[in-house]
């Protein structure tokens, strides 16, 4: 039976099929040769037939998702209701096994104005249900999104992962309060350190401080050694006007990276905002000593002594710099500052 179900495509529908029904008498459960049997068929133009076989291919290897997704395709629009509706079943088996399947069925079917009701049933796959949401989305239907993920996906622990995944799809279409709203929803179902500093990032897109800063301090409080919890609740600080509590968030971060560059660029960058001079002052040289060719810890050092009244001091470094970089522009302001 296995060397005719290869065969079998190279030849013509009425031998394709005498070979099948023979390979079929010997293996009756053999659900890829039940399909081929449907495509000779199909072949032949006898589609009535074709329906039959793949249909019964389809409830030989349910656990089969590419053919439960060919099956699919195939019943999707076909003329006999009965046959939409097995469409429908094999989707859905499809779905539940790989739910990726679902962006081919709808590159395939799907239109501008279809209606999203059709889909429904094939959407008790949590995962499938949230990429479909994420789908309307970008596709700006977000009312019909949200209402199609709330009546598909419950608010359960096992399925965070699903409203992750709608929630960034609300922030793919550009959705941001919604996808601000979702990921509080989330929070509901599933409280974490990375859900909380995902809605502190949606939150800090919108500018709403307050809400940043609470998220951002719950995933510092849940895993401190989380470096991004703290960067965060830097910049909803910051937001907020809390420069020096702001300090402090990048202070521990340090404290797990005490050699990172970048960390000791944004706290001194920070402090200079703040016209905290002599901090910023110690933060860059640091940068520099180790980086000497750190071209935002050179400048940033010599704006910082500029603004400590070092002039000096900022002329030498300023000038060290446009020996080797003559041309950059940022530095020649400086240096005309002066």
């Amino acid at each position: 039976p296995d060397a005719t179900v290869r065969r079998a495509p190279t030849l013509d529908p009425a031998r394709a099929e005498v070979a099948l029904h023979a390979a079929l008498r010997i293996s009756p459960f053999d659900g890829r040769a039940s399909w081929l049997q449907g495509r000779a068929a199909q072949r032949r133009g006898d589609l009535e037939t074709a329906d039959q076989r793949f249909e019964t291919a389809a409830l030989l290897r349910p656990s089969h998702a590419p053919l439960q997704l060919e099956a699919a395709l195939w019943f999707w629009e076909a003329p006999d209701p009965r046959y939409r509706a097995t469409g429908i079943v094999c989707l859905r088996r499809a779905l539940e096994q790989s739910p990726e399947f679902l962006d081919e069925a709808l590159d395939l079917y799907w239109t501008p104005d279809d209606p999203v009701e059709p889909w429904i049933p094939a959407l008790t796959s949590p995962p499938a249900a949230a990429r479909f949401a994420a789908f309307l989305s970008r596709t700006g239907r977000w009312r019909e999104a949200t209402d199609a993920f709330e009546r598909t996906v419950p608010a359960d622990p096992r399925h965070a992962a699903a409203w992750d995944q709608f929630a960034q799809g609300l922030k793919d279409a550009g959705q941001w309060g919604l996808e601000a709203q979702v990921r509080e929803r989330r929070l509901a179902v599933k409280s974490d350190a990375q859900a909380h500093l995902l809605a502190a990032r949606a939150w800090i897109r919108l500018e709403a401080w307050d809400d940043a800063h609470r998220n951002a301090r719950i995933a510092s409080r849940i895993d401190p050694g989380l470096l991004d919890a703290h960067l965060i609740l830097a910049d909803a600080l910051e937001g907020r006007g809390d420069a020096l509590d702001a300090v402090e968030a990048l202070t521990a971060a340090l404290r797990s990276k005490p050699d990172d560059a970048v960390l000791k660029l944004r706290r001194a960058a920070l402090f200079e905002r703040q016209k905290m001079y002599i901090p910023a002052i110690e933060d860059y040289e640091e940068v520099v000593k180790a980086e000497p060719a750190n071209r935002d810890g050179v400048l940033g050092l010599a704006r910082s002594l500029l603004g400590a009244g070092r002039k000096e001091s900022a002329r030498g470094v300023i000038q060290g710099w446009l020996g080797e970089h003559p041309l950059d522009a940022e530095a020649l302001q400086i240096r005309s500052g002066l």
